[in-house]
């Protein structure tokens, strides 16, 4: 052996770096949370676009039930499946029922001052939302209640 030159000894033993196992093993697991991720992703979305899906419902049958209330009691009437102007594939309908003034969730034959209205969104044939209102022959439409009942 010559005295400037560095020598290098090899021991017998365990080799450095990864094996083609372990590389296997977590290209694995990379793809299994990228998987994982891009599923949670998707989920968020049709989340978003449901609630704003509801949201918009809810906003179109509030539209369609002022105006209804707006009306003088004799002319406040049940309108069939409708298509909401501006907007593809959505409909709503006006329902119109006399009930018992005691009792509003009673319907009756004969109509004795008071009506439920109940206004329902479709988008389809999916209710999106719904909408239900008495009116009476005594009480204007600003003293009305609404109640908002989820599909």
């Amino acid at each position: 052996m010559s005295q400037g030159m560095p020598t290098t000894v090899r021991t017998a033993g365990k080799a450095t770096g990864f094996s083609l196992v372990e590389v296997i093993f977590a290209l694995l697991l990379v793809g299994l949370i990228y998987v994982a991720a891009i599923n949670t992703l998707g989920v968020a979305r049709v989340s978003q676009v449901r609630t704003h899906e509801h949201a918009l419902g809810y906003m179109l049958a509030q539209e369609q039930m002022s105006a209804t209330l707006a009306l003088p009691y004799d002319q406040v009437a049940s309108v069939g499946s409708t298509n909401v102007p501006g907007r593809t594939d959505w409909q709503y309908e006006i329902a119109v029922e006399p009930v018992d003034p005691a009792d509003p969730a009673a319907t009756v034959a004969l109509d004795q001052g008071a009506r439920r209205i109940r206004v329902v969104v479709s988008r389809g044939p999916a209710p999106i939302a719904e909408l239900v209102s008495v009116r009476t022959r005594a009480m204007p439409a600003m003293q009305t209640r609404q109640e908002a009942i989820a599909p």
